[in-house]
């Protein structure tokens, strides 16, 4: 499968621009709900480690210093807390909208293909050419269709538009994941066979007979069958993304959380012993 792990940041301000902006209100509601999250539970830590002590020292310059943690605790939880709200908000409000832009890749890419019962029956015939010029029934069979359908794609251009933009994007790259997705939707839709992934084989006997079965089935079922599997498709990708973004901010954030304990352990460790011991001298001279 196609790497899903990489910011792209021009189709990110697409994506703003044309999904998000229009429903601000949830990315609103979600950075909120969580700012007010993050208020909570930067108070709640911050008295958790006043009653431990962690904010106490003895020499009254570094007593007084340590206060400091109390603004940069409760000020960075909640931005932090805030950032995993707007992520989150544009992810369900993608996540949302994630019909419009399938509708975009199949009216790109497939709808000439399955646009009436003369065209399927052409792209299944073809399907089963290609599965008849490969008969091992192993992964190179999948190599091969996955081949056969990448040049299926119909050339309709899109519209120079936002949405369309986005669309034209997964296109562009996730081209082979977008056209194996679909060839799997429409043998599923047979009820031959309950395939877990996209990358599992399939012997030439069972695509053979997945491909009779298409032939009879028609072609508005397969339609929607396609664009269901497409749906389920954009979900994981939008998913990946989403942890992508997502993971940073936690990480930073539990370093954040984690910083005064590091150097309170440190203060215990050599700064109060140290300082202990100096006290101790001066009152033995």
């Amino acid at each position: 499968m196609t790497d899903v792990s990489e910011v792209e940041w021009h189709i990110v301000w697409d994506i703003f621009r044309e999904f998000v902006l229009p429903h601000s209100g949830t990315l609103i509601l979600n950075v909120v709900l969580f700012g007010v999250l993050g208020v909570v539970v930067s108070i709640i830590y911050a008295v958790i480690l006043y009653k431990k002590g962690v904010f106490r020292r003895k020499p009254k310059y570094y007593n007084w210093s340590v206060k400091l943690y109390y603004p940069l605790l409760i000020g960075g939880i909640i931005f932090f807390f805030g950032q995993v709200g707007f992520v989150r908000g544009v992810y369900k409000i993608i996540d949302n909208e994630k019909d419009v832009v399938v509708t975009g890749i199949y009216n790109a890419s497939l709808q000439a293909v399955f646009e009436s019962e003369e065209s399927k029956d052409a792209f299944v015939t073809a399907l089963q050419g290609a599965a008849r010029s490969t008969t091992d029934g192993s992964t190179i069979l999948m190599e091969r269709l996955k081949e056969t359908t990448t040049h299926l794609h119909t050339g309709v251009s899109l519209v120079d538009k936002g949405k369309d933009k986005v669309a034209g994007y997964f296109l562009e790259k996730y081209k082979d994941d977008i056209f194996k997705a679909a060839l799997y939707g429409a043998i599923n839709y047979t009820k031959l066979k309950d395939y877990k992934t996209s990358d599992e084989p399939m012997s030439y006997e069972d695509f053979s007979k997945a491909m009779d079965l298409l032939l009879e089935i028609g072609y508005q079922d397969i339609e929607e069958a396609v664009k269901n599997e497409l749906i389920a498709w954009i979900s994981s990708v939008l998913k990946a993304q989403y942890r992508t973004f997502l993971i940073p901010i936690i990480l930073f954030l539990i370093l954040l959380m984690a910083f005064p304990l590091l150097e309170f352990l440190v203060y215990k460790k050599w700064v109060e012993p140290s300082y202990d011991a100096k006290v101790a001298a001066k009152v033995e001279v």
